[in-house]
């Protein structure tokens, strides 16, 4: 097998911008197992003051945290920091700090951390959040496989016809 993971730092003032600090995706050979969903055709509003109406191309349409409702917001201001890096022959390790990709006050902490295991080819992605006060806290996963759950609520495996992944 031949396992490969990506994750996006930056910011959200790239040239096309989809507004998606933290995005990832897993692919196991030639199947992507953990992907974003794709882009809707073009149209007037694609590069208008109605872009980020489209959930395909602001945050909400993409592998990335919804804190307390909140989308990422657009411009170069708003994105990444790489917090710590970890490479070894066994696993490489990347925690991302997000908060700087939404814009609200609530949040103290956002991070999302991607390590990549050779010795078992998984793949763990890892959010932790906290906030001033109770809120909502969601991240989508999107995929083309079977999703099956472990006996931990905030862990599961995906399935295609040629492998799996954490």
């Amino acid at each position: 097998h031949s396992l490969s993971a990506s994750v996006k730092g930056s910011h959200n003032g790239v040239s096309h911008n989809h507004n998606d600090v933290g995005v990832y995706s897993v692919a196991l050979g030639k199947t992507c197992m953990v992907q974003d969903p794709g882009n809707q055709a073009y149209n007037l509003d694609t590069f208008g003051p109605k872009r980020y109406d489209s959930v395909f191309r602001n945050s909400y349409g993409h592998i990335v945290p919804l804190p307390a409702g909140v989308l990422q917001k657009t411009g170069a201001k708003y994105g990444a920091k790489v917090v710590s890096t970890r490479f070894s022959d066994d696993r490489d390790t990347i925690v991302l700090d997000l908060s700087g990709a939404y814009a609200d006050p609530r949040i103290i902490e956002l991070s999302r951390s991607m390590t990549y295991c050779r010795d078992d080819e998984t793949v763990i992605v890892e959010d932790v959040a906290a906030f001033t006060e109770p809120s909502s806290f969601e991240t989508p996963v999107t995929t083309y496989g079977d999703v099956i759950e472990t006996d931990r609520k905030d862990e599961f495996v995906v399935v295609r016809k040629d492998g799996g992944i954490e």
